[in-house]
């Protein structure tokens, strides 16, 4: 995981400049190492990278920005993701220099691209071909990590980065449709991006391009995930009793073939990081292996990160303890709420019990962190703002504060049974599963109730289909930006190639059935795997949206809607 960044100028006499507010965000996503490029293509043109590097991969730090021929003839990769497929990344490789030794070992476009579309797992990148003088870019078909872009004609310049500069207005996030690239020998006051997008995409491209640009369309590439929503209505007889249903060879097969792809899932996320943890991992330090928590979960306690957790166990060693990250938000001077008694705090707690229970022998460090308004106003408005943006409603600022907390993972940790007496523990994990996924794919918000209610099973369907179109701007950029600001990563189980594959070819009754009540028929499949999988009441659990899990939304009593746009007036405490 990575900060990247790269600013492009031409017209003559163009200073090349960082700004520091950008340059600092990119540091703190990658605490492991810092570096800078500056490029002058002949007397007028200039190009910029940063780049911070969090050192998961590989039995060495590599810069980010390799380095290919000599003098100007050089190429740069900036890379922020993970290749979990597609290719054999040897054990012993980072995996940025393998796939910069692809780029490199190909020249035409169609090339380029085929290299990338391989790719299985997370990603952003921006690749300087310098032979070509193009400056490739663009994210994972998900859009699992973030990447902004800003053009300024009038300054004649254009920027990528994973988070905003100060002049947050004028970033938006690079579509997730497909792979771009800008000609650098080519650039005029209206400079022409190249894309090609990606297959079974709804929408088109330039439906996402938010500034006026010449945009030339190519020929579209395979989409890596292989197939799309199956969309088969269910009949009468596929309406069985949930009983009888739930019980049936047909489905009890499906479900384990479910925990099995899930399962692999979560092996690759855990697995692909070093043996260090975050405090352990000081460069220069000679300490190559601890005993510290490396793994964490976003944890409320309902039946996806309890589900995350309990596969977690199989792979991680059973020597380190892992992280439940679990948030809280309180009135500093309402004392009956100083333990942070929220809905989430306490369905949290009820999981934890199970999983001591189903996995008697691991550490489980369930940490408390319970944060105050004047906390959470005041680190919103030096921090958190600007992460979020450019997501910019009142939803994203709740589930993006929420999140940064959980990640930050400053809390407690109690040390008797009855929640009496507890520690200060701040968390040493570098990477963090998140269940962001398994409510678009299997039903699990009140959205789809309302939809199910009002269209039925058809309608049902296109909402789902609406959701995974959209994820990588209404979720996934925004998690990324604020879960890298400490130095961790999330990943992401239920969004991997393989799970989405597997889910898109069930017919949707053998993920949902909302004819049934709210905690049964609402992620169906999942649930009736967290029962196989040793959990009573936590696959019972109703969905509890963060805002209100954590009782974000309660504390400041805001009266606006989730979609309603966040004023920067509503960032300063009052």
């Amino acid at each position: 995981m990575c900060g990247i960044f790269c600013s492009v100028a031409w017209g003559a006499d163009i200073p090349l400049v960082f700004e520091t507010d950008v340059l600092s965000r990119i540091k703190r996503r990658g605490p492991d190492y810092w570096f800078t490029r500056n490029i002058k293509l002949g007397a007028s043109r200039h190009v910029c990278f940063a780049c911070s590097i969090l050192h998961l991969r590989g039995d060495r730090i590599n810069s980010q920005l390799n380095t290919c021929g000599q003098d100007q003839s050089q190429s740069y990769l900036a890379w922020n993701g993970e290749i979990f497929g597609g290719y054999d990344v040897p054990l012993n490789k980072n995996d940025t220099e393998f796939l910069f030794e692809l780029l490199n070992s190909v020249e035409s476009d169609e090339d380029i691209v085929d290299v990338l579309r391989k790719i299985r797992g997370p990603w952003a990148f921006i690749f300087f071909q310098a032979k070509e003088e193009k400056l490739w870019f663009g994210r994972d078909v998900l859009g699992r990590r973030s990447l902004l872009w800003q053009f300024d004609k009038a300054e004649k310049t254009f920027k990528l980065s994973s988070v905003v500069d100060n002049d947050k207005s004028k970033w938006s996030e690079v579509p997730a449709n497909g792979i771009f690239y800008l000609n650098l020998k080519y650039l005029t006051e209206n400079p022409q991006f190249t894309c090609f997008p990606w297959s079974n995409q709804l929408g088109k491209v330039d439906d996402f391009i938010y500034f006026d640009v010449e945009l030339d369309v190519r020929n579209e590439i395979k989409n890596p995930i292989s197939n799309t929503l199956n969309k088969k209505l269910p009949s009468q007889d596929d309406l069985k009793s949930n009983d009888s249903f739930s019980k049936s060879a047909q489905f009890d097969k499906t479900m384990h073939d479910f925990i099995d792809v899930l399962r692999m899932s979560v092996k690759t996320r855990v697995e692909n990081q070093q043996d260090i943890c975050k405090c352990c991992s000081v460069v220069g330090s000679d300490i190559s292996t601890c005993l510290h928590s490396k793994t964490g979960v976003l944890f409320s306690g309902g039946i996806d990160s309890s589900v995350l957790a309990v596969l977690a166990d199989e792979f991680v060693p059973k020597t380190e303890p892992i992280d439940l990250m679990n948030v809280a938000f309180v009135r500093k001077f309402e004392k009956s709420e100083m333990d942070g008694e929220v809905p989430d705090r306490l369905s949290g707690r009820i999981a934890l019990e199970e999983l001591k229970l189903i996995c008697p022998n691991r550490k489980w460090n369930f940490v408390e962190i319970t944060v105050s308004k004047e906390e959470l106003c005041a680190e919103r408005h030096k921090t958190i703002s600007p992460l979020i943006h450019p997501s910019n409603t009142v939803l994203d600022d709740s589930i993006g504060c929420s999140i940064w907390f959980a990640a930050r993972g400053i809390g407690t940790i109690r040390l008797d049974k009855n929640h009496k007496q507890s520690q200060t523990y701040i968390s040493t994990c570098r990477v963090l599963l998140v269940g962001m996924g398994a409510d678009e794919q299997l039903a699990g918000y009140s959205r789809h109730r309302m939809r199910f209610a009002n269209n039925g099973w058809k309608g049902l369907l296109e909402e789902m289909e609406m959701e995974m179109s959209r994820i990588s701007f209404r979720n996934l950029g925004r998690d990324d930006r604020v879960i890298a600001d400490h130095g961790c990563e999330a990943r992401f189980p239920f969004l991997d190639e393989n799970v989405i594959e597997f889910l898109n070819g069930l017919p949707i009754w053998f993920k949902a059935n909302l004819n049934l009540p709210r905690g049964s028929g609402e992620k169906l499949l999942l649930r009736c795997a967290s029962r196989v999988l040793g959990f009573d009441r936590v696959s019972s659990f109703a969905k509890k949206a963060i805002q209100f899990g954590t009782r974000i939304s309660k504390i400041e009593e805001r009266k606006q809607k989730g979609s309603d746009i966040m004023k920067e007036s509503q960032e300063k405490l009052k």
